[in-house]
């Protein structure tokens, strides 16, 4: 068997779990969108929700198969035999008794929005996987290993993606950052742009509670008198106040509310300079 006959056969032995290792993908994505795709904070909740977020037993189950399939191939003699089909077996059927519970897997309390960003994400995100499986194809050959392990090169990808998929997720958003940096800068020009060409005052709201409450009720009492906008649902952050005023701000609007929101300090004092400076500020 050649290396490119083991991987295709490993491609196949693992079928099973590439849905599961999608789906850890797909949530490691949406806490980094939701962690306003900061690195660091996505990192942080990783290591502290990730191994117990959604069904953590799967994760033993892909290490088991996976290390049982490791000894069985590295142990092996000659090209392909018996102990291989064993550990092909053993990987393959610990997907299948996976699969079942794993579709009654209760659905995350916010979906997941697949913006031009998140696309262009999981765009990085293949790269990156495929740069990962061609090194350790690589390696596997430089080290002069035995042409049957490449059959362990997707299973060990699926297996890293399930037990690490924030890793992966963090060094795609790394790799497209450039990208996003670029479209960052020209939409918060085109935002600045849009406030000075609409003029409204700005009421700003900040607090650790109620910051949404407070901006309902404000609203709702400014709007007897002007004309009146606010910054949708929980659009506090630099890039959801951009992408409101982008969107959204009319031409006739007199008064806008933004909510403001911070994650670490001088997060407000930058939103407040972004908008021009607030003409009335509250905080809850």
């Amino acid at each position: 068997m050649t290396w490119w006959q083991a991987f295709l056969f490993g491609a196949l032995i693992a079928l099973p779990w590439y849905w599961y290792a999608w789906r850890r993908l797909r949530r490691a994505v949406h806490i980094l969108h939701l962690e306003e795709y900061e690195n660091g904070r996505t990192l942080h909740w990783a290591v502290r929700n990730w191994l117990t977020d959604i069904a953590p037993w799967g994760l033993l189950l892909s290490t088991a198969g996976l290390a049982i399939d490791a000894v069985l191939f590295a142990t092996g003699s000659g090209s392909f035999g018996v102990r291989n089909l064993i550990g092909a077996g053993i990987e393959t059927g610990s997907g299948i008794l996976a699969i079942g519970p794993l579709r009654r897997e209760q659905p995350p309390k916010k979906a997941l929005v697949v913006t031009a960003r998140v696309r262009r994400l999981f765009v990085s995100l293949a790269i990156v996987l495929a740069v990962l499986v061609l090194l350790l194809l690589v390696a596997g050959m430089l080290l002069g290993a035995p042409a049957r392990m490449a059959s362990l090169v997707l299973p060990a990808v699926a297996w890293f993606c399930t037990a690490a998929g924030p890793v992966p997720a963090v060094l795609a958003n790394l790799l497209v950052a450039p990208v996003e940096s670029a479209n960052r800068r020209r939409f918060r020009a085109e935002a600045v742009l849009r406030l000075k060409q609409v003029s409204p005052r700005i009421v700003a709201i900040t607090g650790s509670f109620g910051k949404t409450t407070t901006k309902e009720l404000i609203t709702a009492v400014l709007e007897t008198k002007y004309r009146v906008q606010k910054t949708p649902a929980s659009f506090n952050t630099v890039m959801g106040i951009t992408r409101a005023i982008r969107e959204q701000l009319r031409d006739d609007c007199e008064v806008f509310v933004v909510e403001m929101g911070a994650y670490q300090r001088g997060e407000i004092r930058e939103l407040c300079r972004f908008v021009g400076g607030p003409d009335i500020s509250a905080i809850v």
